[in-house]
């Protein structure tokens, strides 16, 4: 998730995204597009979440779309701030 500043991830994440036949793999390159913003991202989720004919995909474009939701951090382990101020890491414990 944090090495998506790199555009040759960047570049393939968003190629999968498109054109990938297996749906576990497009549907978790759909969810990674959420760590970059871009217009060309920001219109490949839309063109997904507007126009894709499995609605698993579009449901995954429309989570992107939402980088902070609580769904991507717990699908990407991504470390949390809760309402009071503290910190989950949910692979603390691992």
């Amino acid at each position: 998730y944090g090495a998506m500043g790199h555009y040759e991830i960047r570049s393939t994440a968003l190629d999968l995204a498109k054109r990938e036949s297996d749906r576990d793999v497009r549907r978790t390159a759909i969810l990674l597009l959420s760590a970059m913003s871009s217009s060309e991202i920001r219109d490949a989720l839309t063109d997904i979440a507007r126009r894709d004919s499995d609605p698993e995909m579009r449901e995954a474009a429309v989570q992107a779309m939402n980088p902070t939701s609580e769904a991507l951090a717990r699908y990407f382990h991504l470390i949390r701030r809760t309402q009071n101020g503290g910190f989950i890491d949910p692979l603390e414990n691992e």
